[in-house]
């Protein structure tokens, strides 16, 4: 089988494992912000979209703080802090390791990350990215919400 048709078909299978797609936070730069409004139903998950380059060990990954600033009916109702220390499982497209210096792309589910008070419904977020101590490049620190 053609090399390209197995990583195609290995990209679709494990997209599946994420769930669908319900709303992107685009942040390409520690310290940026991005603000999007949405409907989250309920059980919605939350994934960092990382790509860049960080040391640490054999198992680590892209260290990002982020602040999730909620907004309902134009009123604050409340703030998050999650970062990927926190990472329940990850998706990455490529990653290398060469000698404790890293290089890749993954998407991390933040398995203990939720939004204050189960918030669903429709609502404005504004997230901002802080790359760790760990970071030496950072290309894009998207913050991503699924559901299954």
């Amino acid at each position: 089988m053609n090399k390209y048709v197995v990583c195609i078909v290995m990209a679709l299978a494990l997209g599946g494992c994420r769930g669908k797609l319900v709303a992107h936070a685009d942040i390409r730069a520690s310290g940026a912000s991005a603000e999007v409004t949405t409907t989250l139903p309920a059980g919605a998950t939350i994934w960092a979209d990382t790509d860049g380059e960080w040391n640490g060990s054999k198992n680590s990954y892209m260290s990002v703080a982020y602040t999730i600033e909620v907004m309902e009916g134009g009123k604050a109702t409340g703030s998050v802090t999650c970062d990927t220390s926190a990472t329940e499982s990850a998706v990455c497209g490529s990653i290398t390791n060469i000698g404790g210096h890293h290089s890749g792309d993954c998407e991390l589910r933040l398995a203990t990350c939720k939004l204050p008070n189960g918030v669903t419904g429709a609502v404005t977020l504004k997230i901002t990215a802080k790359t760790g101590a760990n970071v030496t490049v950072a290309r894009n620190l998207s913050l991503n919400f699924r559901v299954d």
